[in-house]
C-alpha cells in the first residue's frame, strides 16, 4: 500500500477531505438546478477554486506515491529489473532533497532564515533544525508526527513552500519546487 510517512495519517485524512468535497462540489455543478441558479453557482464555483490548489497537489502527490510503488514492482521483473532501479535510484534521491526542503521550510517558518544563512556553509539544514527548532515544547526530531503536528494547518505549509521557492530562487533546469505543484 501506498506510505505517507511525512504528511502523517492526519493530514492525509484532511486531504482527502477535501478532495472529496472539491469531487462534490464539482458534481453539484453539473445539476441543472444548480445551473440554473446563478447565486449557488457562484458560491459553488468560488468554493471550488478557492480549494483547487490543495486538490490538484494532493493529486500529483497521490501520482508519485502511486509511481514509487509501481516502480518497486518493475524492479523484480527480469526484464524491467536494471531500468526500474535507476528509476527508484531517482526517486530516492528526490526523497532526500525533499526532506532537505522540509528543514528549510520549518527554519523560514520560525523566522529562522537570517540566523540559519550565517553558519549554513558549516551546517546542514537538519543539525539547524533539531538544535534551533521546537514546537509544543518538542524538539524537532526528524518524524513523522513532529511535521504532522507542526504543519496540521495546511494554509502554513503551502505559505512556506512558495516562501521557499523565493528563498531558494532557481532549481537545475528539469526540477519543480515543491510550491510548483501548488498550480
Amino acid at each position: 500500500g501506498l506510505t505517507y510517512e511525512r504528511l502523517g495519517e492526519n493530514m492525509i485524512e484532511r486531504l482527502e477531505t477535501t478532495l472529496k468535497k472539491y469531487n462534490e462540489l464539482e458534481q453539484e455543478l453539473t445539476r441543472p438546478e444548480v445551473l440554473s441558479d446563478v447565486k449557488k453557482t457562484r458560491e459553488y464555483s468560488k468554493e471550488m477554486a478557492s480549494l483547487a490548489d490543495i486538490v490538484n497537489c494532493y493529486k500529483k502527490y497521490k501520482k508519485t506515491l502511486e509511481d514509487i510503488e509501481s516502480t518497486k514492482e518493475m524492479v523484480k521483473d527480469p526484464d524491467l529489473g536494471d531500468m526500474a532501479k535507476e528509476e527508484l535510484k531517482a526517486l530516492e534521491a528526490e526523497k532526500v532533497k525533499l526532506d532537505g526542503e522540509l528543514e528549510i521550510l520549518l527554519i523560514i517558518n520560525e523566522g529562522l532564515l537570517k540566523d540559519y544563512e550565517k553558519v549554513k556553509s558549516i551546517e546542514s539544514p537538519k543539525t539547524f533544525a533539531k538544535k534551533n527548532i521546537k514546537f509544543n515544547g518538542k524538539k524537532y526530531d526528524q518524524s513523522s508526527d513532529f511535521l504532522k503536528n507542526y504543519y496540521s494547518d495546511i494554509n502554513k505549509l503551502i505559505k512556506n513552500l512558495k516562501e521557499y521557492k523565493k528563498y531558494k530562487k532557481k532549481h537545475n533546469k528539469d526540477e519543480l519546487y515543491l510550491a510548483d505543484l501548488l498550480k
